[in-house]
């Protein structure tokens, strides 16, 4: 998985100023700040290792009190998704399909549905298996 370093470097300069700027305001924006900049200045310096597998602080951005400030919590997401490795371009087909196509974004919704396939998909492949043999 290969990540847009230059891109990673921009989201993580935007998402540092923002935090600077609320870090004054908010102390939960000021904990995240502290927590956070380790990562955000190694991948400033171009020293971070990404992808990485967890960013920390997510549930003040999503669900705690950083939530408020829709600015802050925008470029936290696109920071964490860029620093994981995650392709966008396959997110934003994703997003598309289920757009276009009600079936599918029905059958990506559906716990019971994508039980039942689940089950298909593998009595499939155990029947393949059986056929081989």
């Amino acid at each position: 998985m290969s990540v847009d370093y230059a891109n990673a470097q921009h989201s993580a300069a935007q998402l540092r100023r923002l935090l600077v700027y609320y870090a004054s305001k908010d102390l939960e924006a000021a904990m995240c700040f502290r927590e956070l900049s380790p990562l955000i200045d190694a991948i400033l310096e171009g020293t971070a290792p990404l992808p990485v597998s967890d960013v920390r602080c997510g549930w003040h951005f999503h669900e705690g009190g950083l939530r408020k400030y829709e600015e802050l919590e925008a470029a936290y997401s696109d920071f964490a998704f860029l620093v994981k490795g995650r392709d966008a371009e396959k997110l934003t087909r994703l997003f598309n399909r289920s757009d276009s196509d009600p079936k599918y974004a029905a059958r990506l919704l559906s716990p019971e549905l994508a039980w039942w396939e689940n089950i298909w998909s593998c009595w499939s492949r155990l029947m393949d298996r059986l056929k081989r043999h």
